[in-house]
């Protein structure tokens, strides 16, 4: 090789690099659409803009001091893990054949055992 080639061999290879670096896979990952599925539950799909809506709904002040972006990935986690409780039971409801308050009522409620009046103002006063 020349004298030539061994100067430009260098320039060639940054070249090559920086080209493969403007590659659409190099680039940074792409935005979330509203109309992306984020969650299935069963046949059921979870939307992020069904996400959003609930989140958007949150308190500013459930998040305290955090960062705006830990904020919003907060949110949305706690919308979704909402949206697909309520989608879960839903489901439940409808192949059990019973509406959404009645199959509430019999897995849940009715599992909770009832607290005495003594129990009560236990927890209100300790002391006693």
């Amino acid at each position: 090789m020349s004298d030539m080639q061994f100067r430009f061999w260098p320039v060639v290879a940054v070249a090559a690099v920086l080209a493969a670096c403007s590659t659409p896979s190099a680039q940074s990952a792409r935005q979330p659409a509203p109309t992306d599925v984020v969650a299935t539950v069963g046949s059921g799909s979870i939307t992020l803009a069904q996400v959003d809506d609930k989140a958007m709904q949150q308190s500013t002040s459930s998040f305290g001091g955090m960062k705006l972006s830990q904020a919003l990935y907060e949110a949305r986690r706690a919308a979704l893990d909402d949206l697909v409780s309520n989608m879960l039971i839903d489901q439940e409801a409808k192949a059990r054949g019973v509406d959404r308050v009645a199959l509430i009522e019999k897995e849940i409620t009715s599992k909770v055992p009832s607290v005495s009046v003594r129990e009560r103002v236990r927890v209100v006063s300790p002391r006693l």
